[in-house]
């Protein structure tokens, strides 16, 4: 269960880490 969590929590970083310059750019 942490394993999983861990996992939901680096895709969330990485998905507003990812949308982050396209917002600046905007």
């Amino acid at each position: 269960v942490d394993t999983a969590a861990a996992v939901l929590a680096e895709e969330a970083a990485s998905a507003q880490g990812a949308a982050a310059p396209y917002s600046h750019a905007v």
